[in-house]
């Protein structure tokens, strides 16, 4: 009598995410369904030579068997957790084989240095395949400068300051200036938030021959005192950068006063 035993070689591919990466190979969006395929082959092979008067088996036999396969799971990042897929295959014995394969709609996690790793792992009882795949997902965000107020000549890493002389009610407007860009994709807004208030728009412009759009935000400060700014630079990924300016409101005629060396307070125009 012969003996022989029996495993399963199975195999997983993914296929191009959906959506599929742009013509600049950057995959665009918050979201990501994942296909495939999936095949399993059972192999049967002969341990022993037959008995007299039984039939030679073949050393090994190799027969398709999709049916042994019991799931497909993907997982986002080399640290995330493996999430179901369902079968897409065709119908057999009341259930869809994983020949083919999608998820759900899953939410893109776990991206390092702008690279999403995607593992698929097709299972059958206790063994296991998996494939492996990398596509480009941006997750830089614009890079924003702040030029008026001028940087700190003393420390360029500083918080950039700007004073001015209030108006008979202590406000002052300050004209905030800098300029945005991004190499990965476009640059979809500036906006400018004093202290912990609602971020409102700041003027975008076109962008120019070295591939920057310059912005400016007028900045109105109630008030005697310093206020801190916040100008926040946003990408049409959703990717965002936020610099700070502090802005100083002074008492009119506190600035002549102080660059004059007047004992008296005198009444000074508002300047930028």
């Amino acid at each position: 009598m012969s003996t022989s035993t029996v495993t399963l070689l199975l195999t997983v591919d993914i296929s191009t995410p959906a959506p599929a990466p742009g013509a600049d190979g950057f995959l665009r969006g918050s979201k990501i369904t994942v296909e495939g395929i999936a095949s399993c082959d059972k192999h049967t092979t002969n341990q022993s030579p037959p008995l007299p008067g039984e039939e030679p088996l073949d050393p090994v036999a190799i027969e398709p068997s999709p049916e042994s396969i019991t799931g497909v799971s993907v997982r986002l990042s080399a640290s995330g957790s493996f999430v179901p897929a369902t079968a897409t295959g065709p119908l057999v014995g009341g259930k869809k084989l994983f020949t083919s394969w999608e998820t759900v709609l899953l939410d893109i996690t776990g991206v390092v240095n702008d690279t999403l790793e995607i593992t698929a792992r097709v299972t059958a009882g206790a063994q296991a395949a998996t494939d492996t795949i990398t596509i480009k997902v941006d997750r830089t965000p614009p890079a924003l400068d702040i030029t008026k107020p001028q940087p700190r000549p003393d420390d360029p890493t500083a918080v950039p300051k700007a004073t001015k002389a209030g108006d008979a009610n202590n406000a002052a407007v300050f004209r905030v200036e800098g300029t945005v860009s991004d190499e990965r994709s476009s640059v979809a807004k500036v906006e400018f938030a004093v202290e912990s208030g609602a971020y409102q728009p700041a003027a975008l412009g076109t962008k120019d021959g070295t591939g920057r759009h310059p912005w400016t935000a007028d900045i109105t400060i109630s008030g005697l005192g310093t206020r801190r700014g916040q100008i926040r630079a946003t990408d049409s990924e959703g990717n965002a950068t936020i610099k700070l300016v502090d802005l100083e409101t002074v008492a009119t005629g506190a600035m002549a006063a102080a660059a004059g060396g007047f004992s008296a307070v005198c009444a000074m125009p508002n300047t930028d």
